[in-house]
């Protein structure tokens, strides 16, 4: 063998290896960039504000690194819809992670009396600086507020004094007057039934309603197709049903209920035909 061939390959392999080992020396020494972001896949959701002291909505928010200091990271909170800091919610504008962490919880906690009527916020949260640069990416956070009560049936027996209705276009306005809600039935664990009463402003007139609270967004009545137990004329009586694609909803907590009906006259203009006496027909029955 060639002596000095030999000794030529070892050298060679050996400084492959030196190689190779720095290189992945390199590779584990090497240190990822500290960025501030929201620790979190969903960078939107809703806030339903509960009238309760401990209501609150969190959002995780991290470093990409530990420390052994303290770092400040800084927010800026907008609303497009007027939601003012102090007024309909509260929370700070910047958090601080703890040394050893990597992540802490910026709070939010609405204020359940600035929702009233159904009122609706949206806020924008965008970590905008601190102790450490914002990320390329997860920094802007969308939340939805908007008030919450728990539905309870029972709650919503009573009188209605302040029942009042339109045509479809809000005009020819009626009411105010009193109805009725009674026989509340709870058929599973979001949806039930209520009778409403002095229904269309027609003493002894009882009208069955579906309610559906399964959707926090959107709580739901339907008014299946039923007589009214009353006469457009002899022969011809008429029924109720609630508008396709239009909005009948109900609020627990205003107690409120805004119909948008359909009425019928069966029989006209003919035996076995239907005619429309008024589509998309508004009825408001509030306490």
């Amino acid at each position: 063998m060639n002596t000095k061939k030999y000794l030529s390959r070892i050298l060679i392999a050996s400084l492959l290896v030196t190689s190779m080992l720095s290189c992945e020396k390199e590779l584990e020494d090497h240190t990822p960039p500290s960025v501030s972001e929201f620790s979190t896949f969903t960078l939107s959701g809703s806030y339903y504000i509960r009238d309760i002291a401990t209501t609150e909505y969190k959002i995780p928010v991290g470093i990409t690194t530990v420390s052994d200091q303290p770092r400040t990271v800084e927010l800026t909170i907008t609303s497009p819809t007027g939601a003012v800091n102090g007024t309909h919610y509260t929370a700070p504008t910047s958090i601080t992670i703890p040394a050893g962490a990597a992540d802490d919880t910026l709070v939010f906690k609405g204020i359940f009396d600035a929702y009233n009527g159904g009122r609706i916020d949206t806020l924008n949260i965008k970590i905008t600086g601190g102790d450490v640069p914002p990320n390329a990416y997860g920094t802007s956070y969308n939340l939805v507020l908007r008030q919450y009560c728990d539905v309870v049936l029972s709650d919503f027996v009573g009188d209605y004094t302040n029942t009042r209705e339109t045509n479809s276009s809000g005009g020819s306005p009626y009411g105010p007057y009193t109805s009725t809600i009674s026989n509340p039935i709870q058929t599973s664990a979001t949806t039930g039934t209520i009778v409403l009463g002095n229904f269309w402003d027609y003493p002894g007139v009882e009208v069955l309603a579906k309610l559906d609270w399964s959707d926090p967004a959107n709580f739901k009545v339907t008014i299946d197709r039923q007589p009214l137990g009353i006469n457009y004329a002899a022969g011809q009586p008429m029924d109720v049903r609630t508008a396709a694609g239009q909005p009948n909803s109900f609020s627990s907590c205003s107690q409120e209920f805004n119909l948008s009906l359909d009425f019928l006259v069966n029989n006209y203009p003919g035996p076995g035909q239907t005619a429309s006496y008024s589509s998309n027909y508004k009825i408001y029955i509030k306490r």
